[in-house]
């Protein structure tokens, strides 16, 4: 009894092990805009030393997980586009969809007192 449960056990970390994992990174998501006219990287984890594909429309770029399952590919510059594309990322017979992807203007803003700071507030203080 005691000699199956080891082998039991150790069929199961054996699978744990040979596991093939894929993941990007939480930034990249349905409906998300990736910026037109960049080389725009994408990246995540795979199973170390594994083929990684990204594909978008026509266009497909590779790269292998690092050591430590990195990986990263550089989409080449994307034409600004109102249709929605799939983000298609493949490793090991795994696959991750990102779906209703457009290519734009992307715009990062912060700030704290200049958030209320509106247009007429400009407007009333600039010389005539």
């Amino acid at each position: 009894m005691k000699k199956l449960f080891i082998l039991s056990l150790s069929l199961l970390a054996v699978n744990v092990l040979n596991a093939s994992e894929l993941f990007v990174s939480k930034m990249f998501t349905d409906g998300m805009v990736l910026q037109q006219k960049i080389a725009v990287p994408i990246w995540g984890k795979a199973t170390p030393g594994q083929a990684v594909s990204v594909t978008i429309g026509s266009q497909k770029k590779e790269s292998i997980a690092d050591d430590a399952g990195k990986w990263m590919v550089r989409l080449d510059p994307l034409n600004a586009s109102a249709e929605p594309a799939k983000v298609i990322v493949s490793s090991d017979g795994k696959t991750i969809e990102i779906n209703d992807v457009l290519v734009g203007e992307v715009w990062l803003c912060s700030g704290q007192s200049n958030m209320d700071y509106t247009l007429g507030k400009i407007l009333r203080k600039s010389p005539r």
